[in-house]
């Protein structure tokens, strides 16, 4: 089937790769093919265009590079940030999270209960969406990890994450407040540090980079225990051999699509007003 066949509107649950990224990963694979942890020059390359990516994903977001870990996508992301701080063996520490989430939250914010914690859902209204006072409400003293999406990924409504977390800290100083901003990035700009943001779910599929690719940014100041076991990769923080054509073509998708913002959100409105 050719382009010119069909009419695609599903962008919200896939994107096309840009052109500029399947060019980049070709190009990436023919010499970043070496395992990045390698030592020799070939390994080497692909370490710097790595790290090159790295830098040029955290400077998007105004980020350190070293808080961005790269994963197999926003659910690792998700799962990551929710399920590793609940390792205390106290039952009453507590997971605080919507009933609008994408189901890679709501998955692992069912695993949190099943393995003997609570879990509170801060309720949406008719239109989808949470109200910063609901959200707030859930979180108290035992509350680990507060988790509040950006977009949502099937109604598109936008939740007050710049909100809560103006007042995230007065209610819980020591809550992880995260974000699943996979949706978030296509239709808003967002720094991380400025939002009040402290780990966040990012993938490439949603903006025309390659499937099984994404990121976790975690602030600086968070130090969770790595996910997956294995080698040192990635900061020593996420075992496995990285995927560098796919992290080089993500990073080159990000940047034409911040870089095209304004022009690719006025599209999405018309588009939207058209159909």
């Amino acid at each position: 089937m050719k382009n010119q066949d069909y009419l695609y509107l599903d962008h919200a649950a896939s994107t096309p790769m840009r052109t500029s990224a399947l060019e980049k990963y070709v190009e990436a694979e023919s010499f970043g093919f070496a395992n990045s942890s390698g030592g020799h020059k070939l390994s080497r390359d692909s370490k710097n265009l790595l790290e090159d990516s790295r830098e040029k994903i955290a400077e998007l977001f105004n980020a350190a590079p070293g808080e961005i870990i790269f994963t197999s996508g926003g659910t690792e992301a998700d799962n990551w940030t929710i399920k590793s701080l609940f390792e205390s063996k106290k039952p009453d520490d507590n997971l605080v999270t919507s009933n609008i989430e994408h189901e890679a939250v709501l998955a692992s914010a069912e695993w949190v209960s099943i393995n003997g914690y609570q879990t509170k859902y801060a309720k949406s209204d008719e239109n989808g969406f949470v109200s910063k006072d609901e959200f707030l409400n859930q979180i108290d003293d035992n509350t680990k990890v507060a988790s509040l999406m950006w977009g949502n990924n099937e109604t598109g409504v936008i939740q007050p994450v710049k909100d809560v977390s103006k007042e995230i800290k007065s209610v819980n100083s020591s809550t992880l407040f995260h974000s699943d901003v996979v949706q978030g990035i296509i239709s808003d700009s967002i720094d991380f540090h400025r939002n009040g943001i402290e780990s966040a779910a990012i993938s490439a599929h949603k903006i025309g980079g390659p499937k099984g690719v994404g990121a976790m940014f975690i602030n600086n100041k968070y130090k969770l225990p790595s996910f997956l076991h294995g080698g040192k990769q990635e900061l020593e923080r996420r075992a496995g051999t990285v995927d560098v054509p796919g992290i080089a073509a993500f990073a080159t998708a990000l940047e034409e699509q911040q870089s095209r913002f304004d022009e690719e959100v006025g599209l999405m409105k018309n588009e939207r007003t058209i159909f």
